[in-house]
């Protein structure tokens, strides 16, 4: 039945627009993260008066009632505002996982920002696709299906004195023969490290008909992990605590530096570049011999 009823006047119109909004990328599965997390902003000069992100339908975590972009929030034609934004402000964007995944963070970002945030420091190569931020995988994370697992305790040393090497990123890579697998990892405040990877393609193996020459079953398959790592000592503090945070910013800026010195912890010290990654099996690294109890650590310098 149609209405005889003229349509109500509009009154007021309110546009809203979120000043900022970030999607994360789980570095090692290189998916969107769809679960809840906390995310939280503040000016740097006021850190105890906290925004939460709301998380929307998409799983983009967007801010509101940023302190002193009110006015840019609330108006009457959105296009107009980001034609003249007023000048943007820096906002510490802080990120933890109640599921206890993913390391907790933070990053700097700059607000109003109209297109999703993404951290790609300049110079860098790019560690997750435009418009994410990567977050990347604490010690104790369980192996996702699929998955290889490089585990390693990285730290620094000063004579004969040991500090864990907080927050060094790491890189693996196993050339193969139509594509490269390439992974990266962040170490925790302890210097630990979880880097996981897809399994590489088995090669030459012993099913079907008929058998490749010679065959070679499923379990006795390895391949070479190469390995580099990066790690500003001037950022994290000496000896930090479980309470510290990365700042990603910096961290993912190393990639545009030449890698750090990564060495066994022997006597001699021995370069560590590489390792064999067998089929089925956690990658620890730096190997030890059977019956060797020794801690499995490398120094990075």
């Amino acid at each position: 039945m149609n209405s005889l009823l003229p349509d109500p006047p509009v009154i007021e119109r309110v546009a809203i627009t979120s000043p900022l909004g970030v999607r994360f990328l789980d570095a090692a599965t290189n998916k969107f993260v769809e679960d809840s997390l906390i995310v939280e902003a503040y000016a740097p000069a006021n850190p105890d008066r906290r925004i939460p992100a709301v998380r929307t339908p998409g799983d983009i975590y967007a801010f509101h009632d940023l302190p002193g972009l009110r006015e840019f929030q609330y108006g009457v034609n959105d296009e107009r505002r980001w034609s003249a934004p007023p000048p943007t402000r820096a906002f510490v964007v802080e990120v933890h996982d109640p599921a206890g995944r993913f390391l907790p963070c933070r990053f700097t970002a700059q607000a109003p920002h109209r297109e999703l945030f993404e951290l790609t420091p300049s110079g860098s190569p790019p560690v997750a696709p435009a418009g994410a931020v990567p977050l990347f995988s604490q010690a104790s994370r369980s192996v996702p299906p699929g998955f290889a697992v490089l585990r390693a305790e990285l730290a620094t040393a000063d004579g004969a004195r040991r500090q864990p090497a907080a927050w060094t990123l790491a890189e693996v890579s196993i050339p193969m023969t139509r594509r490269t697998i390439m992974a990266r990892g962040l170490a925790d405040s302890m210097g630990r490290l979880a880097l996981f990877f897809p399994w590489p393609e088995p090669s030459n193996i012993a099913v079907g008909s008929p058998l490749p020459s010679p065959p070679q079953l499923l379990g006795d398959q390895s391949w070479t992990v190469h390995f580099r790592a990066w790690r500003d000592v001037a950022s994290p503090p000496a000896q930090p605590s479980p309470d510290d945070l990365p700042d990603l910013g910096p961290v993912l800026g190393l990639l545009g530096q030449p890698p750090a010195g990564v060495w066994e912890d022997l006597s001699p010290l021995v370069p560590f570049t590489e390792a064999a990654l067998i089929f089925g099996r956690e990658l620890l690294v730096p190997a030890r011999g059977l019956g060797d109890a020794r801690p499995r650590t490398l120094l990075i310098t």
